[in-house]
């Protein structure tokens, strides 16, 4: 599910972990804050070309590495 607090400028992202890491087990929840004017990153083996026009177009600006 995702949130937005208008008040604190924050998009909260929850969803259930479907890969085990040495923070987080298998099927925990967890929630990302992001906030406005505060940078992150998002990785991702494959992006097509859809949803590589929708971040251009809400970021205005992306980097790739």
């Amino acid at each position: 599910g995702v949130d937005y607090d208008k008040e604190g400028s924050v998009l909260r992202v929850r969803g259930k972990n479907i890969l085990e890491n040495e923070h987080v087990k298998i099927g925990a929840f967890h929630t990302l804050e992001l906030e406005l004017q505060r940078p992150f990153v998002i990785r991702k083996d494959v992006w097509d070309s859809y949803a590589l026009e929708v971040l251009q177009q809400a970021s205005g600006m992306l980097s790739f590495i």
